[in-house]
Order: C-alpha cells, then structure tokens, then sequence
C-alpha cells in the first residue's frame, strides 16, 4: 500500500482493477501464498509445477 500512497497512477490502476473484480498484485501474492500454505506440496515442488504449467501454454 505504500507504493499505492506514492503513486497516484497506482491508485488508479488499483481502483480500476478492483471495479472490474480482478484480483490487485497484492491480493494475487496473498492467494498464492495462502494456497501454497494449504497445499501438500514443498514450496520448490509448487515452483515446478508452475513452471511446466507456464511451458505447456
């Protein structure tokens, strides 16, 4: 949020996005971390699995 009070182009786009119902960087990295917290997964294993996810597209 820090960067969001410095940057009014920020605060804009943070706005913009949450009208449209996508989710902000920020809430993008807390979901991410929560799912990998409830995941059974190493963390090292979840970044490969990521990682061929982004190759198979």
């Amino acid at each position: 949020m820090k960067v969001s009070a410095a940057n009014p182009s920020r605060q804009l786009i943070d706005k913009s996005l949450d009208f449209y119902g996508i989710k902000s960087h920020g809430d993008a990295r807390e979901l991410v971390r929560r799912t990998r917290t409830h995941s059974k997964l190493s963390e090292d294993q979840s970044l490969a699995q990521e990682q061929v996810q982004v190759v198979r597209r």
